[in-house]
């Protein structure tokens, strides 16, 4: 007995200065592990109604702050969607990235797959939602998890491609009619002057 009081006493203690700490860390921690597989992947999907896409980083947004050092609007970027699995999204957006972390980094031309949500008036994902790089060792387990879950989902058209090759397009038959009807000009010309 004599042993098991002082051993009941440091736990007592250690108990007292654990919660006595500072608390922001459990802001930082989500409950449960991420999907490691198809079962996880459509439970976690079932208990979420949240858009989800492979989206293409178009800019950094940096974070505005109110002028009493709380942001107004956290740090993340431009995307432009790619593929949508689920829910109804524009082809450009912007994302803001809630956490008590460092905010990713979001490079220019580097594709993400984004679990987001809208908040006053605003995308916004977090550190709790399945957010990662595609390339990432977590983006290549959750896109083929997610292809089998949800089905490979369309490449949206780039608006800026299909533009440039509209124009392409009609300057080639913009210069195939030139030559067409340069061609029959050419040829009633050749029939005149042999008549």
């Amino acid at each position: 007995m004599r042993f098991v009081m002082p051993v009941v006493a440091a736990f007592c203690a250690a108990a007292a200065l654990f919660h006595a700490g500072p608390q922001q860390a459990f802001a930082c921690t989500c409950g449960g592990s991420p999907p490691s597989d198809d079962e996880l992947m459509r439970a976690r999907l079932a208990s979420s109604d949240r858009a989800l896409l492979v989206a293409i980083v178009e800019g950094p947004v940096e974070a505005k702050l109110i002028g009493d050092g709380r942001y107004a609007t956290p740090a993340g970027a431009f995307f432009r969607a790619e593929r949508v699995y689920r829910g109804d999204v524009p082809a450009r957006f912007e994302m803001g990235y809630i956490t008590c972390t460092k905010v990713p980094e979001f490079e220019r031309g580097r594709r993400w797959l984004v679990e987001m949500t809208q908040f006053g008036g605003r995308w916004q994902t977090d550190l709790c939602s399945i957010t990662t790089e595609v390339g990432s060792r977590q983006g290549q387990r959750y896109i083929p998890s997610l292809d089998r879950v949800l089905g490979k989902p369309p490449l949206l058209p780039n608006d800026d491609g299909d533009a440039s090759m509209l124009t392409v397009a009609l300057v080639v038959a913009g210069l195939g009619a030139a030559a067409g009807v340069s061609a029959y000009v050419a040829r009633r010309s050749q029939r005149e002057h042999h008549s």
